[in-house]
């Protein structure tokens, strides 16, 4: 139900993996680096969509989750009305997948993953230190993320045949959770890799939460930087 979730909220889909690998070979390790701030920029009518189709997952999750899951991408997946959306509407959402969705900067910050005694263990600081991102660790004998809303354990990588809408292709590794509290519904996701396009590493740190019958709140931070 988490991936499904931030399928609907990225429009992006992929396969996972459960391979080996670590995401300090994504992070700036000891050594800080400047980092871009990056928004996604899409057209107005790309939330709209995209909210048809959260609203399509919450009428008939079981659907959902079979007819969306079995595709890699939007554009393979094929129209269906109980996707909420007329037929023009599903295929102009698929066309800002594919071509109309990107990245801008909003500003920049230094990102370090500083490393205890055992070299395993990692904390992330960022300058300033009221960025969201600050003070979530990694815990490297374990392989787990923990940010303020607890372990981030459902852990799998990705491939460069995962295609983000905004990144473009990239592989690396994702660390979530998913919980529910009362009437709230709280997902987490920390994803870091590299992209194809310019060797530029990305650090992903997305918040989703929603209480029942009401409209869900992301909270997203993309970073992009060099090392």
């Amino acid at each position: 139900m988490a991936r499904l979730l931030f399928v609907l909220l990225l429009g992006t889909l992929g396969a996972l993996s459960a391979n080996a690998q670590d995401p300090s070979l994504y992070l700036p390790v000891d050594r800080p680096v400047a980092v871009d701030v990056m928004q996604v920029a899409a057209p107005d009518d790309f939330q709209r969509l995209r909210q048809r189709l959260v609203e399509a997952w919450e009428e008939d999750p079981d659907w959902f989750m079979s007819h969306v899951g079995a595709y890699d991408s939007w554009s393979a997946t094929p129209y269906d009305p109980k996707l909420g959306m007329s037929e023009v509407e599903f295929e102009r959402f698929v066309n800002i997948v594919d071509l109309e969705v990107s990245l801008e900067s909003i500003g920049t910050l230094d990102l370090n993953a500083h490393s205890d005694m055992t070299g395993l263990n990692l904390k992330l600081e960022t300058q300033p230190q009221n960025f969201p991102l600050h003070g979530v660790r990694y815990n490297g004998e374990e392989d787990y993320f923990v940010s303020k809303f607890g372990r981030l354990e459902r852990r799998a990588v990705f491939t460069s045949s995962t295609v983000d809408p905004e990144i473009g292709r990239w592989s690396g590794i994702e660390y979530g959770l998913a919980k529910v509290e009362g009437n709230l519904m709280t997902v987490v996701e920390i994803k870091t890799g590299q992209r194809e396009l310019d060797s530029k590493y990305v650090l992903v740190y997305r918040i989703v939460q929603q209480k029942r019958n009401e409209r869900g709140k992301v909270f997203e931070t993309i970073l992009l930087y060099e090392m």
